[in-house]
């Protein structure tokens, strides 16, 4: 029978390469046990939940970019956002697996360090980090494992899930609004977000914040079509930006709560994640004469 330990790690390596896309292209990913929203090859547009209210009249909708403009300023100034260069985030994760605690660390451009463990799970620890030279996975039971050019390259650009909400404009290319929806109790304008490739998301923007309140993707995996629902919630300043504190994503009837317990802005060395020892490529030192 599969231990829990093994459960966790077979969900690691599954979520993981669902989420190896990323959004600057293609979609998001949140690389977690438990968060999988993302959009990915041959992605379809997932069918809206029935809206609260008749669908408005075209002329009558703002502009899907306008909004999107919208979310990004209610966020924090241009320069705000752009004066972020590292962050530092413990998230809190409660799914039927248990209560996982997760520490994330980014670094500009391209470094990433993720930790995970349940609570009260011994030996149940999985790190996945990439240095800007090497990618690796390991896990409480084994030494760590080299993970492939392409797999560092969509794990780094996928797996800050606050940065996805602040370059909406550059991730994607077109936006065009569609109607109204309630999500959750909340008032907001769904437009949909087609990236360079073609592949759409479907954003929902809160009317009155203009915060982005929910994201919804569908994605085809090896495992079978994977549709989902990720809800923004609990707006706070952070810092320079705002920032959400909670985010709940549904998926094929699974639903984990993710809480961002602690954020940092700015508070990391440029060389604090490195790759371990025994992965790193060896120097070559040159015969003396």
């Amino acid at each position: 029978m599969e231990s829990a330990e093994d459960a966790l790690r077979q969900s690691v390596r599954r979520n993981f390469l669902m989420n190896t896309r990323p959004l600057c292209s293609r979609s998001f990913a949140l690389v977690l046990v438990c968060v999988c929203v993302c959009t990915g090859p041959h992605a379809t547009p997932i069918h809206a939940q029935a809206s609260s209210s008749p669908a408005t009249a075209a002329q009558a909708m703002p502009d899907g970019k306008a909004l999107v403009e919208k979310s990004l300023e209610a966020i924090g100034t241009k320069d705000a956002r752009a004066s972020i260069k590292s962050t530092a985030m413990k998230l809190s994760v409660r799914s039927l697996v248990g209560t996982s605690k997760v520490s994330l660390t980014i670094v500009d451009p391209n470094k990433v360090l993720m930790t995970q463990s349940i609570e009260g799970m011994a030996q149940s620890s999985v790190e996945i980090g990439f240095d800007g030279t090497t990618g690796w996975m390991r896990t409480a039971a084994a030494p760590p494992r080299v993970l492939t050019a392409e797999m560092c390259t969509q794990f780094s650009k996928g797996s800050d899930a606050q940065e996805l909400a602040r370059s909406l404009d550059t991730r994607f290319e077109t936006f065009t609004t569609l109607g109204e929806e309630t999500v959750d109790g909340v008032d907001a304008w769904k437009v949909k977000m087609v990236d360079s490739d073609g592949i759409a998301s479907f954003g929902f923007f809160a009317k009155t914040t203009g915060f982005l309140r929910a994201l919804d993707n569908v994605q085809k995996t090896p495992q079978g079509e994977m549709t989902s629902r990720t809800v923004f919630d609990r707006w706070e300043r952070v810092g320079p930006v705002f920032c959400f504190r909670a985010i709940t994503v549904t998926q094929s009837g699974a639903k984990q709560d993710i809480s961002f317990d602690e954020i940092a802005f700015n508070s990391v060395k440029d060389d604090a994640i490195i790759a371990p020892v025994e992965l790193r490529t060896p120097q070559v030192v040159s015969p003396q004469n």
